[in-house]
């Protein structure tokens, strides 16, 4: 995340209970930014999406966490420990970025400024900016998208980088963030195959010279947490000559 990064460490993971769910310990960062929300620039590649995410409550993630993109739209609960200044119900946040802050992979989180004083009680937030480490507890959630109609659904976004016919580039948005997107493959409609769509970086899959028959059909394939569901899939159609840009709903929430 591109911002000024203010002192807020992770040390290792211990495991702790909040309200009966296993959480992990840990201290966090934050970037600072004039409007305190996302930025546009973000390594999932949900780009100028990424400054409103979750209206800000967002989060920048290392290794091994970040997982070569897999955490990208994944939610976590976050509380800090810090009595007087934080409060108990903490934020949820969604991994939007990866980074570690100080430079290392010591640091889990690096959280959004609005997301960081989201965790204070009130009055305190901007003393919580001051402290410099925070200790916090975190573990992962569903996530809930609001919408002007209720709830957003799953959804693929032509990326501003396709280029009609020839390249074909997508972004998963508004997954519910107990999956892992896996892969993405597109349907070949005259050889009646699926072809796979390499991951370009982030939650960005991108593919040259794609099918052009219509609806073009992807397919996206997500994994649970381990002990969890195997395998999820979906299918989703978008019009024949899409165009750069174009965001489609899938109508359904994973």
């Amino acid at each position: 995340m591109t911002a000024v990064v203010c002192v807020l460490a992770l040390l290792a993971g211990v495991t702790a209970s909040r309200g009966g769910v296993a959480a992990e310990e840990a201290t966090a960062m934050y970037y600072a930014s004039l409007d305190g929300l996302g930025g546009p620039t973000g390594a999932c590649g949900y780009g100028e999406i990424g400054i409103t995410y979750n209206m800000g409550y967002v989060a920048a993630v290392s290794d091994p966490m970040w997982n070569n993109g897999l955490a990208c739209g994944s939610c976590y609960q976050v509380t800090c420990n810090v009595s007087g200044v934080c409060n108990s119900e903490g934020v949820r946040v969604v991994v939007t970025d990866a980074g570690n802050g100080d430079g290392s992979n010591s640091t889990a989180f690096v959280l959004s400024q609005r997301a960081l004083q989201g965790m204070a009680v009130p009055a305190m937030a901007f003393q919580l900016t001051q402290m410099g480490p925070v200790g916090i507890s975190y573990h992962r959630v569903p996530c809930v998208y609001a919408g002007a109609g209720g709830s957003r659904k799953l959804a693929v976004k032509v990326t501003d980088q396709s280029r009609f016919p020839d390249y074909l580039s997508v972004v998963v948005l508004y997954q519910a963030g107990e999956y892992d997107l896996l892969q993405v493959k597109v349907l070949d409609r005259t050889a009646n195959q699926w072809i796979g769509v390499p991951h370009s970086y982030g939650a960005v899959f991108a593919l040259a010279d794609p099918p052009t028959a219509s609806p073009v059909t992807l397919l996206l394939e997500f994994k649970g947490e381990e002990g969890k569901e195997k395998g999820v899939f979906h299918l989703v159609h978008i019009p024949q000559h899409w165009t750069p840009g174009a965001e489609y709903d899938t109508r359904v929430s994973l």
